[in-house]
């Protein structure tokens, strides 16, 4: 049996990670996620501090551009000097739809740029950035997001 692909989701406001989860439930997106608020906790996690320790890398970061500790740019810089995330690919979760956001974050690293609210579309059209992830209905109906 494959491992589930491992989503972390950076965002300071709990009701859109619960929004994400809630959305890959309804959806029946099969993957595990894991959510901080913070991007002093992002930067704890993703280097295995503190009570983070002993936590394995997550496979796709979804990181909230607006963040009150951060600046997501900023932090999307810091991440990728982070030696145990620097391959880990982001995708910019955001309400923005300016296209200078967009072009900024590309050019830090962000593989792509997702505008909530999430969506399966959205979730399918994403995977297409991520290589080598990919969407599978398994025979039950539920969606398999997994290494290709």
């Amino acid at each position: 049996m494959n491992k589930k692909t491992k989503i972390l989701i950076i965002d300071d406001n709990m009701a859109e990670v619960i929004l994400a989860q809630e959305f890959c439930r309804r959806d029946k997106i099969i993957c595990d996620i894991d959510s901080v608020l913070s991007g002093n906790d992002a930067l704890d996690y993703l280097g295995g501090v503190g009570r983070f320790e002993g936590i394995s890398p997550p496979d796709i970061i979804l990181l909230d551009l607006n963040m009150p500790d951060y600046d997501g740019k900023d932090l999307l810089v810091m991440i990728r000097k982070i030696d145990a995330a620097k391959d880990i690919p982001i995708i910019i979760y955001s309400g923005s739809e300016s296209p200078k956001d967009f072009s900024e974050t590309r050019a830090l690293g962000a593989i792509h740029y997702l505008v909530k609210p999430i969506s399966l579309q959205k979730m399918q059209d994403m995977v297409t950035y991520v290589p080598p992830f990919q969407i599978n209905m398994a025979d039950d109906g539920t969606y398999h997001l997994c290494r290709a």
